[in-house]
């Protein structure tokens, strides 16, 4: 079973402030390392080509699977305070710009429809757009369902240029900051305000737990309201493109609470140094991809990480994998969110974590 709340709680308190601390913040995601698989309410969106409207998603039908998925973490011992939050398989925000969202065999997905940038609005009204109620009625009835057991948090919001390039296409998102430079600033200054609003509104929505919030999707509690990001499509960009267009709009995002967290993948890397240089922001978080850069590679990039900013590394690891990281890095300021199949799974991985781990 997992630790007392008040030990849980002071393990974070130790991570935010980079605290001497016998080991790392530790947590586990049981089931399906894809979120649209860990619930069955969502199965049969998962039709080829098949168009997802707001109505389609009955808030009820997946009250189940929270539930379900909230007590599976309750079994497991960890540090970490599992969160609910609105269906994580609707890609939201670039449903509320627009996008068709359509349905396949793994996955949900948002097709590209802004043919002329001249046609994007200057304002998304979140009052009249379908999808952001669609959003709010899971914020306010997983609030009610909770009881106050768990957090109600933020799910996968992308970023400013993950957005325009849903909106584009990948190839012509790429082109538009050499073709129409400003024009392509407007769409971005829209799609950061209104994934900024949106978070507002949920978080004003939402109420304290444990005295604190929580970040979504990774688990972590936090002592006043918090806000998340990521920026996937960056790998598209070189350094000095990301600095001149996207860089002030993921700090505009970064600052808009206390808290905040960073995703990336290993191979958006090369945008690290810029935003080890956002004040605003508290958390990297960076994935530990299959396929991608062994740990053993990553060790020196996660340990000057470290250095300036607290780290969440996320991943289906195994033992060694966890090994070197509790042997490699420093515990403070550093998490460690684990997917793993089963509740059986997650006890051999803690254990190598507190056979290994020495305080610091």
């Amino acid at each position: 079973m997992t630790a007392h709340v008040s030990e849980r709680l002071e393990r974070h308190r130790k991570f935010w402030k980079h605290a001497s601390t016998d080991r790392l913040l530790v947590g586990f995601t049981i089931g399906s390392y894809f979120p649209v698989h860990r619930f069955n309410a969502a199965q049969g969106l998962l039709q080829e080509s098949q168009r997802i409207w707001p109505a389609m998603v009955a808030v009820e039908d997946y009250l189940e699977d929270y539930e379900r998925l909230y007590r599976l973490s309750e079994e497991v011992e960890q540090d970490l305070f599992w969160v609910a939050e609105p269906f994580t398989g609707i890609p939201w925000m670039e449903a509320m710009l627009g996008c068709e969202i359509r349905g396949a065999s793994d996955s949900i997905w948002a097709a590209h429809w802004l043919d002329d940038l001249e046609k994007f609005p200057d304002r998304i009204d979140l009052d009249q757009n379908p999808w952001f109620q669609k959003y709010m009625e899971f914020v306010q009835r997983l609030v009610q369902h909770s009881r106050g057991r768990f957090a109600v948090g933020q799910p996968i919001f992308r970023g400013p240029v993950d957005m325009l390039a849903a909106l584009r296409g990948h190839d012509r998102a790429v082109l538009d900051f050499f073709d129409t430079p400003e024009q392509t600033r407007r769409v971005l200054q829209v799609a950061t305000e209104t994934f900024v609003e949106t978070v507002r509104r949920h978080q004003a929505a939402v109420p304290r737990i444990q005295g604190g919030y929580a970040i979504g999707f990774y688990d972590i509690w936090c002592p006043a309201q918090a806000i998340w990001l990521q920026e996937d499509s960056s790998a598209l960009l070189n350094p000095t493109m990301y600095r001149e267009f996207i860089f002030p709009l993921d700090h505009r995002i970064a600052g808009t609470f206390d808290y905040s967290l960073f995703h990336l993948h290993p191979a958006s890397l090369f945008v690290l140094d810029h935003l080890l240089e956002m004040d605003p922001l508290k958390v990297i978080q960076i994935n530990k991809d299959v396929g991608g850069p062994s740990i053993s590679a990553m060790i020196p990039t996660l340990a000057e990480v470290l250095r300036r900013k607290c780290l969440l590394i996320w991943g289906a690891l195994d033992s060694d994998e966890v090994a070197e990281i509790v042997e490699g890095l420093s515990p403070r300021g550093l998490a460690l969110h684990l997917v793993v199949e089963s509740v059986e799974a997650a006890g051999p991985l803690m254990e190598v974590i507190r056979s290994r781990s020495k305080p610091s």
